[in-house]
């Protein structure tokens, strides 16, 4: 099978969505696929993270020309004439109606679109989008969700899957339980908002504050963002700025807990399968979330969920305590997670693509 990926993301420096990209890519070769990204990128050149996969990068170029370096881009996919086309769902430009009326386009869904944009993204940009995401679905051929919550949300009548977010095992090393004086907590996010320097609404950094301010013996790492960030310093809030998994890898296998996203409700989600928890669980880190987990649907030990609320309250802060003296000096079996693995994710995903070209 021939599949290309189009793109439309920032390849110059690795982030959550492009590492599951590569990962993705990998396990479809792996699997025996013939995989080609195409990719329009906001900044260049592209990290070296990419160098080992087929790929062709054209520049975001201005508003005024962005829709003719997609269509630049859609006439090289054309081109090299695949069987289907993989995408996330997310702008729509005119010259991707070209490619959707010659290959079959699969779309993945990973949020609630217009919760998330009317958070995240300028008031311009969300009416642009609220206008032309119908057109945008009517050209898929399938849609790939990454929870059950988004599939019945949007209620898309055309086939369609639920494959939730994965994470390739065998690059993470299971870390070795750490015997800590006092518990290590650990947050991986990054700013996406309007305003680049303000961290995503959703990511819930007062409740986490309001947990370090309530656990002051307590160590926490925060990677990604930066001290400004939180309303006021606090002695026992270590601020880590991007970094690359390589370079944060060393603290995360020192930390006792992961800490997901906290505030999903503010865009309306209640499900999810966030990258960071399951990067989190490969480590071997249990993990404090404020949401259903869709590969545990049922709850788990390691994954301690909060109310999907914007206040903590002492009770709760008190079975976070609880939770976390409970896993200390312990790790996640890998035998409890196996399922998250990108090549049993995979798998599923490439059957669907067969069933959608069979259509």
């Amino acid at each position: 099978m021939r599949i290309g990926y189009y793109l439309h993301w920032d390849l110059s420096s690795e982030s959550g969505v492009l590492k599951k990209v590569m990962a993705q890519i990998r396990a479809w070769q792996n699997l025996g696929a013939n995989v080609h990204l195409f990719a329009i990128s906001h900044q260049l050149p592209v990290c070296p993270e990419l160098a080992e996969f087929p790929i062709t990068v054209l520049p975001n170029g201005s508003y005024l020309t962005r829709n003719h370096q997609v269509f630049k881009l859609i006439n090289k996919i054309l081109d090299w004439k695949p069987d289907i086309v993989y995408t996330r769902f997310a702008t729509y430009y005119p010259a991707l109606e070209v490619l959707m009326k010659k290959i079959p386009v699969i779309m993945e869904v990973n949020t609630d679109d217009r919760a998330e944009n009317r958070l995240a993204h300028s008031a311009v940009r969300n009416l642009y989008h609220s206008i032309t995401r119908a057109r945008l679905l009517s050209g898929a051929k399938g849609l790939v969700f990454v929870t059950h919550e988004l599939a019945q949300r949007f209620a898309w009548k055309g086939p369609q899957t639920v494959v939730a977010n994965g994470i390739s095992l065998d690059a993470i090393p299971w870390a070795t339980p750490v015997q800590n004086a006092t518990p290590r907590l650990i947050f991986l996010g990054q700013s996406m908002s309007v305003d680049k320097n303000k961290p995503a609404d959703w990511h819930g950094l007062d409740s986490l504050e309001c947990l370090a301010e309530n656990c002051p013996d307590w160590r926490f790492d925060i990677i990604g963002l930066n001290a400004d960030q939180f309303t006021r310093p606090l002695n026992n809030v270590f601020f880590h700025g991007h970094m690359k998994a390589s370079e944060y890898s060393a603290i995360v296998s020192l930390a006792d807990i992961g800490i997901g996203s906290l505030a999903f409700h503010r865009i309306s989600i209640f499900e999810a399968s966030p990258l960071k928890v399951r990067e989190y669980l490969a480590y071997g880190l249990p993990v404090i979330v404020a949401y259903t987990d869709t590969d545990f649907i049922n709850g788990a030990p390691f994954l301690h969920q909060l109310p999907p609320d914007d206040t903590l309250t002492a009770q709760q802060i008190n079975a976070v305590r609880d939770f976390v003296y409970a896993w200390l000096g312990q790790r996640v079996n890998r035998g409890a997670i196996a399922h998250l693995d990108w090549q049993t994710k995979e798998r599923d995903r490439m059957a669907f693509f067969r069933r959608v070209l069979n259509l």
